[in-house]
């Protein structure tokens, strides 16, 4: 950390000592009034007077240090106030501490490494430290460091099997394999009735090929327990390494098949054979067989299902769709575990896809349920019932969402579900003054929400109010997505509200090309009933009463149900006829 700094705090006059003290009590008022404003102010003013105050610098560096977390500053300084609060202050371990977490936080691992072992000194019984401590040697592969400090744990805490596991890896890096197994068969000897540490030792010898003594000790662990959780599986593991096949096929089925066996030690038998079986002719299905037999002996656990589940996900489809026996698996696997957030998303992003939005429903019920906060939940719930035609089921559970948002919450989701909620207000017949208090507040949230900017944008127009935020809004958000079809009709027809006829022909030819067939048009999802005759109006409104026509007639072929009312009488007419 360097040489100690002079302490200029000597220095001060009796006066000055007891202003520093003075604001410094203060200080910790309003620290724990949390007035961060006036505990800046106090402590710079406790720094004027006392550059060299430890405990200010401290105070000041973690106001600094949180200050440039949150991209507020982009200096250093807090970190130098503490560093030298540390220096002035040596013994001090709460200084300590900060200053070794915030060198963990930059990984400034040397630094922290540094700071950890001046505090392995003043603090030698503190286990959290010497703990860290051996963190710290082990990621910088100073293995023999580390053994030392275990040693020291082991004197303060006995024997433990974290203490023996960690100096058998540290053993282990240094190629010392002798005393990695020495410390393991300590621990046997420490706990004599725990089958549990002789099939660690058997698993570890295993691995490394020395079969025999790996027998041995596996031998040992079922005549204490044959029903040690794991030594079927390290039994099947010896027989398959020593290429005993006709010991090896039925243990296999017996660890599959039998209700004795843990559920997590089938599931990791299952995803053996399957291994087993890889790149053979018929083994799909095979393990599909498997399968169907433990769904009918009633012992598709969670763990079975988890693994048919990466099976299926690893043998994929040649679609690049989720299988509907996939779906059936997660949706299993959602039953037995509803707080499972990953499969709560995976479900709910297939089923939007699949637009089965009754199955979307159902889930995001289930979701909101579990996981109140969870936004993207009610919006989803919100869009399923808006798809299933229940508007009021959908306005609650958007009010829902927006009833749970926080400080926390992500603004984009945020964002759409008042812009949404915009949307549904206004198809629902509410008071204009509702729609547009949703939708101002979306933009709140995320000013670039296209469909906000552009739905908002056209109810102001057909509302023919203020017409100036309309046009700006419809920009932005074509500026936004430029070649979306929706967003430049609506701009073409704010264009068109304002009667500028030219420039909202230019924006609705590249909704709707004159040259275009017919059959084209009325193919073009983004080309509804609306929009053809809206091309009409601008065409009318252009002196081309011929293309007006023909886009009014495709217009009625479409039985749109937001067509005007007024469309057969401008094709009888020949004219535009405001609505």
């Amino acid at each position: 950390m360097g040489a100690t700094p002079a302490d200029t705090s000597l220095h001060l006059s009796l006066s000055e000592r007891l202003r520093y003290n003075a604001l410094m009590v203060e200080v910790s008022t309003q620290r724990l009034q949390g007035n961060t404003t006036s505990l800046y102010d106090l402590l710079d003013h406790c720094l004027r007077i006392n550059p060299d105050g430890a405990d200010a610098l401290y105070q000041m560096s973690l106001m600094r240090i949180a200050l440039e977390q949150r991209g507020l500053t982009e200096d250093t300084v807090g970190l130098q106030m503490l560093q030298r609060a540390a220096l002035l202050d040596t013994g001090n371990v709460t200084y300590l501490h900060t200053l070794a977490n915030v060198y963990l936080r930059q990984n400034k691992i040397e630094l922290a490494q540094e700071v950890i072992e001046q505090l392995a000194v003043i603090e030698p019984h503190n286990t959290s430290v010497l703990s860290t401590l051996v963190d710290m040697y082990e990621y910088t592969d100073q293995y023999a460091d580390a053994i030392k400090i275990l040693n020291r744990l082991e004197l303060m805490q006995g024997k433990t099997p974290g203490i023996s596991y960690r100096k058998f890896r540290c053993y282990r890096e240094m190629d010392r394999h002798d005393e990695a197994y020495a410390e393991m068969i300590a621990l046997c000897r420490e706990y004599p009735s725990d089958p549990t540490y002789p099939l660690t030792v058997g698993t570890l010898l295993l691995s490394d090929e020395r079969y025999d003594e790996a027998l041995a000790y596996f031998r040992q662990v079922r005549q204490m327990d044959p029903a040690t959780p794991g030594l079927q599986l390290a039994m099947l593991n010896y027989y398959r390494s020593t290429n005993a096949d006709s010991l090896y096929a039925p243990l296999l089925n017996e660890i599959i098949y039998s209700p004795r066996t843990e559920s997590e030690d089938r599931g990791v038998a299952i995803s053996t054979y399957i291994a087993d079986l890889h790149g053979t002719d018929g083994a799909d299905s095979i393990i599909m067989a498997v399968f169907d037999s433990l769904d009918v002996l009633q012992l598709s656990d969670y763990e079975v299902l988890r693994t048919k589940a990466g099976y299926l996900s690893d043998r994929g489809d040649d679609r690049g769709t989720v299988s509907d026996e996939m779906i059936a698996v997660c949706e299993r696997l959602f039953d037995l575990n509803p707080t499972n957030h990953d499969l709560l998303f995976s479900l709910m992003q297939v089923y939007g896809d699949q637009q089965r939005y009754d199955r979307l429903e159902d889930i995001c019920r289930r979701g909101v349920l579990n996981f109140p906060d969870e936004l993207v939940c009610h919006f989803y719930l919100g869009v399923a019932c808006y798809q299933q035609e229940q508007k009021t089921e959908a306005l609650k559970a958007f009010l829902d969402g927006v009833a749970h948002k926080t400080a926390d919450s992500n603004p984009s989701i945020v964002s759409e579900l008042f812009g949404v909620m915009g949307d549904l207000l206004h198809d629902m017949g509410h008071p204009a003054a509702e729609v547009y208090a949703a939708y101002d507040s979306s933009l709140v949230y995320d000013p670039d929400n296209a469909s906000a900017l552009n739905n908002y944008a056209y109810y102001l127009s057909l509302d023919e109010d203020q017409l100036d935020k309309a046009e700006e809004m419809s920009y932005r958000s074509l500026r936004i997505e430029p070649n979306s079809k929706t967003y430049l009709d609506t701009y073409a027809w704010i264009l068109f509200t304002k009667q500028h006829y030219v420039e909202a022909q230019a924006y609705i030819d590249r909704v709707c090309p004159p040259d275009s067939a017919d059959s084209t048009l009325l193919a073009d999802p983004d080309a509804s009933g609306v929009v053809l005759e809206h091309a009409g109006d601008i065409a009318a409104c252009n002196g081309n009463i011929e293309q007006a026509l023909r886009f009014w007639r495709l217009a009625l072929q479409t039985d749109d149900e937001h067509l005007t009312g007024t469309l057969p009488r401008k094709i009888q007419l020949k004219k535009y006829i405001k609505p």
